[in-house]
């Protein structure tokens, strides 16, 4: 008896799901066609080329940066904590890049406490620098039909730079924020995240090309003079 109706109910099972997977009764023909979406990988973040490189060459036979990180998801919080103690640790790295992209940016952010904790008493002093963009990334639709071409979607992402500096403040340094968003002491910013500004260039003066001609037309006019009454006493 229990046999027969453990068979009965696995038939009734078999029944549902052939007519949930039924698209006979179905009124729009779009819902027939399933199509699959392959996400491509995000583009790699810009970096500063080496000197004397060209931009377009290739960087396959360059050295790899270990002190960039591209955060995700898939390992752990520990994984990239002993990853970045063993990079300030050991190889006396002071500067540490991390990238993270829209759904691992609160996993991101929730590394900044973290680190403080098992770098704190290591260090003499370690500050985050936050900033955030928007990259554009595809997506490709593979249709089921043979015939069907391939569909190119683009779609925006978050995107969080987070710049760990490990050490002394240096001038002309901006202040760090942590996540909670509180800030140390604000300076002029920068205009490039690498670009080195002298610490004098803000307080040049702009130049003044009316007054530094009119200098020039003065000294050509005593020269002149000067000329002038040396050739009246050379005729005397």
């Amino acid at each position: 008896m229990n046999k027969r109706k453990s068979q009965i109910d696995q038939d009734d099972g078999q029944s549902k799901r052939i007519r949930t997977d039924d698209t006979s009764g179905c009124t729009n023909k779009n819902k027939t066609l399933s199509t699959r979406i392959r996400k491509l990988p995000p583009p790699m973040p810009s970096s500063r080329t080496a000197s004397g490189r060209a931009s377009s060459v290739a960087t396959t036979s360059a050295a790899k940066r270990t002190n960039v990180i591209n955060v995700s998801r898939k390992k752990s919080a520990i994984n990239y904590i002993r990853r970045i103690k063993s990079l300030v640790l050991e190889l006396g790295a002071t500067k540490i890049i991390l990238n993270t992209l829209s759904a691992a940016i609160p996993f991101t952010l929730q590394l900044i406490p973290m680190i403080r904790k098992h770098l704190g008493n290591s260090t003499n002093a370690i500050r985050f620098l936050l900033r955030t963009r928007t990259v554009d990334v595809i997506d490709q639709v593979l249709p089921t039909d043979k015939e069907a071409d391939i569909e190119m979607h683009q779609r925006s992402q978050s995107a969080l730079r987070v710049v760990m500096l490990v050490g002394e403040r240096r001038e002309g340094e901006q202040g760090d924020s942590d996540q909670d968003g509180n800030q140390d002491e604000q300076q002029q910013p920068q205009p490039h995240a690498h670009a080195h500004v002298h610490p004098q260039s803000h307080t040049t003066k702009p130049k003044n090309r009316g007054v530094k001609r009119r200098l020039k037309d003065e000294r050509k006019r005593e020269q002149k003079r000067a000329e002038n009454e040396a050739y009246n006493e050379t005729n005397k």
